[in-house]
């Protein structure tokens, strides 16, 4: 190749490369350089038109000013390298959060958004500030369009509300969106939402690997040490890799509080996501008062597909803590139940189009709520609904398990084991008009009841229990009363003890113990055995707690009332060496175990 047909390359290569940028703009370099069009990131912004992208460099590393942006649509993007010609060169890769960093020197808001913008910002940490009791210190968003963060650390900034993050929708509809490695985390609000705080007409959607929202405090009289929700705005929040929100403080609602504060009804809805659909996880939060991972207030809803929710700790309410009467289509829905005016899968779109998925994987055991403490119940529920469909609760500590007043409980497919009470797994007291408790094809087996019921059920009208196996050991299942004469509904059950349950007479009631596989080490699936449970009646539903086919009919086993098993888990087949697979053709032997 001679200099003539060189430089005519290099010319067409680097207007290709000119190019495939117009598009988006006019681009402007950041950095100490020479090189560079502008040393300050506030001279750029200022500069910029909308549609124009930002190239800041890592020299400095860091940037110590405030950056406003009023009524822009921008992008900004950190690199790692220190020279401007080499990102103008097109050699530059992206930068990865923690360079270069915009610190705000412990004083004001470090990026003030308003108006009509849409801004990207990727590759930066932004720390350092600290607008006192105001709204906002790394980042206050004010105004209609979207926020998104990529490799973005905010950290170590300081405010009265929205410490990390403070975002309100004003003027139109505002999205704030968290991908890949979004970092929000050790910011400190003086009085709500130590990490990010949401409001007016408003949506958090945290979706990617390793975006996490952790390590945050709010007071101990306020809400929300990860995120506060105040209606009518919502978050939807899941990731993979860091957990999405984890061993954040709180007064209420250590890890995310939901607030209806009179302006509409706020959502949270969480679920899995992932190349293998990680389920969303919220662990290590605590509430120095109510709700040591969730807490909802008046007209709020939390809807949690596959989701973990372990280890968190709170004087009342460890896991979950609802207040205020006279919501009774509000609450806690787990996998589904929710009311029909939010839209399906808690709307307003299915969880599919946003990557997700609603359900855990076949065989699974990702819709978790376990291991969560405190002095009071692990979830409690004042006045709304809880309903639970394929989940499990297990090892837990509280004096109540799960505390309902003048609220109702609909629970299916659910597995209650292992649970330390030292009043009862099911305390429901002032019953509400439409309450009641519905428990059905359910397993509990194996907890520390130190109180005399398993179930103690004051004033309540609408108790069911129905296709479950029910093993209270030393206690008594249910303890019930009335104003009104009311004998509870109990049919196709397996239990320990059933004088308790009004139905002596009912020969679908029966007094006796499951065998599980393994129940010492938490495997309740039951043994493939001939006992009672298996093919005992027709149970609803079309899928058991792990996902598969429900109402199986084993052979050499005959059916009492139908051919499904009772309690959580349906027995696939009968050979002892095959696991629960519904497949057996490749089982090491063809001999049923019995």
């Amino acid at each position: 190749m001679n200099l003539i047909t060189l430089v005519r390359v290099t010319i067409c290569t680097a207007t290709m490369w000119l190019a495939a940028f117009a598009h988006a703009g006019a681009l402007r370099f950041v950095g100490a350089g020479s090189d560079c069009n502008y040393h300050t990131i506030q001279a750029a912004v200022t500069s910029a038109a909308s549609g124009d992208t930002l190239y800041v460099t890592n020299n400095p590393t860091t940037y110590s000013e405030h950056v406003t942006i009023a009524n822009k649509s921008l992008t900004i993007l950190g690199r790692t390298s220190t020279s401007c010609t080499l990102i103008i060169g097109g050699v530059q890769t992206n930068a990865t959060a923690g360079t270069p960093t915009v610190d705000g020197g412990n004083s004001g808001i470090v990026f003030n958004i308003s108006g009509t913008s849409t801004v990207s910002i990727s590759g930066l940490t932004i720390t350092g500030g600290n607008n006192g009791g105001g709204d906002g210190g790394g980042i206050s968003y004010n105004g209609a369009g979207t926020l998104t963060l990529t490799n973005v650390a905010v950290i170590d900034n300081k405010a009265g509300y929205g410490a990390g993050i403070n975002f309100k929708g004003n003027g139109g509809h505002a999205d704030l969106r968290l991908k890949d490695g979004a970092l929000v985390f050790g910011n400190t609000a003086s009085t709500s939402g130590g990490g990010v705080r949401i409001e007016g007409d408003a949506r958090l959607i945290m979706v990617g690997a390793n975006a996490s929202i952790s390590g945050n405090t709010a007071s101990d009289s306020g809400f929300g040490g990860g995120v506060e929700i105040l209606g009518p705005a919502r978050a939807d929040i899941t990731g993979y890799g860091l957990s999405p929100i984890a061993a954040n403080g709180a007064g209420k609602g250590g890890g995310i509080a939901v607030i209806d504060n009179g302006n509409g009804a706020a959502v949270l809805r969480t679920f899995a996501y992932g190349p293998t659909q990680t389920p969303a996880l919220i662990n290590g939060n605590s509430a120095t008062l109510l709700g040591g991972a969730i807490y909802l207030e008046k007209n709020a809803v939390a809807c949690l597909y596959a989701t973990r929710v372990e280890g968190n700790s709170a004087p009342e309410g460890a896991a979950f803590y609802k207040n205020d009467v006279g919501y009774a289509t509000t609450g806690l829905f787990l996998n589904g139940g929710q009311s029909v005016d939010l839209g399906g899968e808690c709307g307003p779109e299915f969880i599919a189009s946003l990557g997700g998925a609603s359900a855990c994987p076949t065989g699974s055991a990702c819709s978790t709520i376990s291991g969560n403490t405190g002095a009071g119940s692990t979830i409690y529920n004042f006045g709304s609904r809880f309903t639970g469909t394929r989940f499990r609760m297990q090892n837990n500590e509280a004096t109540d398990v799960i505390f309902l007043r003048a609220a109702s409980a609909d629970l299916k497919r659910c597995l209650l084991t292992d649970n330390h009470a030292s009043g009862a797994l099911i305390n429901a007291d002032y019953a509400n008009a439409g309450s009641g408790e519905h428990i059905s094809t359910c397993t509990i087996a194996n907890n520390n009841i130190q109180g005399a019921y398993l179930f103690e059920m004051l004033e309540q009208t609408g108790i069911e229990l129905t296709y479950d196996i029910i093993d209270a050991q030393f206690a008594s299942v249910l303890h019930h009363s009335s104003a009104a004469a009311y004998t509870p509904v109990v049919g196709y059950v397996l239990a320990s003890e059933i004088a308790t349950l009004s139905s002596t007479t009912n020969p679908s009631v029966v007094r006796g113990l499951p065998y599980f596989v393994d129940g010492l080490h938490g495997d309740y699936h039951l043994w493939p055995v001939a006992q009672l449970a298996l093919d005992f009646a027709t149970t609803g539903g079309d899928v058991d707690l792990d996902g598969r086919s429900a109402n199986v009919d084993l052979p050499t086993i005959v059916n009492n009332y139908g051919p499904g098993d009772l309690g959580a888990f349906e027995r696939m087949n009968l050979f002892d060496n095959c696991g629960n697979a519904f497949d057996t053709l490749f089982c090491n032997g063809y001999e049923h175990a019995f």
